[in-house]
């Protein structure tokens, strides 16, 4: 593959995620013998989730501050000192490690997509989302299974080891790359934008409201599946091994990106997140209601996250369009909020439903919104 600034800074987001899906199913799993419940882990990841989505709306604060080069760097420092925090086996640090995470997946996602809409021109953006996916989809198949096939079979800190070494090299690729931080929506060109003013603005928007909408339900999907499918697993009787083999079935799926990017180019995007939502609400309905077949459950959810990759085809063209130039860096911070949301709405529901039912519902709820977010994707316009 020849190396463009396209293939560059996918490979960029690839290793950041890469330092995440080692980790994906080995901490529902840590946080599962910590706590001692569904319900409690499902408290915890809501309660981290909310305060690190507070915190990443204040970053284009300190983006009109510090170069872009630096806010690339401090990303995975945060993913650096969460390994290290994981480490320690302990309540506390397992909770700091795990907002510690999210901040920094969601900081270098920020900087990234602030260099693409700087660096690309806007006809290049549905590519680079198709191949922005293609590279996570390769680590997502392999690191969910390998991280717990590693801490139970080689040692049991090597993940951690493994996930802080992918973000130090996300840092090396990115200096040696010398990217620049001059563009149309340079930082230091105008004064940090107070959050309280910007975040109204972003959903007055109807464009960047239902994107925002779509996004958060998409990553609230995965959320649900990288944590409550491993735990499905377990209670079924299933081995560690086994929930992080699921967990990497479902994401090989992400493989073909790159061809629902080119479906979506052919018959539009609108089109092609219909369907995906749809299908995915389908069948995750289906897997909540025949739990009772564990491994008829197991196969319904790996076909519905078939259903959720076909909307990484599409990944957030339709922000990447809606945006206004001149907004760019106060409006990509809010939209970037969109995995907080989906990993921090989630659980704060399941939290509640779990008091009254059992772990179906989980599946149930997520499959319904699912097919909820399919009738949104019929208003976003036609030509996209």
């Amino acid at each position: 593959m020849r190396v463009t600034p396209l293939t560059s800074l996918a490979f960029l987001y690839g290793l950041a995620v890469l330092s995440r899906a080692l980790l994906l199913t080995v901490l529902p799993l840590q946080a599962y013998d910590l706590l001692g419940s569904t319900q409690r882990v499902s408290f915890v990841y809501f309660a981290v989730s909310l305060a690190s989505m507070a915190a990443f709306l204040f970053l284009p604060v300190l983006a009109r501050r510090v170069r872009r080069r630096g806010l690339l760097l401090l990303g995975p420092l945060c993913l650096i000192g969460a390994c290290g925090l994981f480490a320690t086996a302990a309540i506390p640090s397992f909770v700091i490690g795990l907002g510690f995470q999210m901040l920094g997946l969601a900081l270098t996602e920020m900087v990234i997509s602030l260099y693409v809409m700087d660096h690309l021109p806007r006809d290049q953006f549905l590519r680079f989302e198709a191949l922005r996916a293609f590279f996570a989809s390769c680590t997502f198949t392999i690191g969910p299974w390998l991280g717990v096939r590693l801490q139970h079979d080689v040692a049991w800190s090597l993940p951690y080891l493994l996930s802080a070494a992918a973000a130090v090299s996300l840092v090396v690729l990115a200096w040696r790359l010398r990217l620049s931080d001059s563009g149309p929506c340079r930082s230091a060109l105008k004064p940090a934008a107070n959050p309280l003013v910007y975040i109204p603005r972003f959903f007055r928007q109807p464009r960047l409201r239902l994107s925002y909408l779509l996004a958060v339900g998409r990553s609230g999907w995965w959320s649900m599946f990288f944590v409550y499918a491993p735990l499905f697993a377990i209670s079924s009787g299933l081995s560690e091994t086994t929930s992080g083999a699921i967990v990497s079935i479902g994401l090989a799926w992400l493989l073909l990106v790159p061809a629902w990017g080119r479906i979506a180019r052919i018959f539009g995007v609108r089109r092609l997140l219909i369907a995906g939502y749809g299908l995915a609400g389908i069948c995750t309905i289906i897997a909540g209601i025949e739990m009772s077949a564990p491994w008829f459950g197991i196969g319904m959810l790996v076909a519905a996250a078939l259903a959720a990759a076909t909307l990484d085809g599409a990944g957030n063209v339709h922000f990447l369009r809606a945006v206004r130039p001149r907004e760019r860096t106060e409006m990509a911070a809010v939209f970037g909020t969109y995995r907080d949301a989906g990993q921090t709405l989630p659980p704060g529901v399941f939290t509640v439903l779990l008091t009254a039912f059992d772990v179906r519902i989980v599946f149930i709820a997520s499959g319904a919104a699912m097919a909820l977010l399919a009738l949104y994707s019929r208003f976003l316009p036609r030509r996209l």
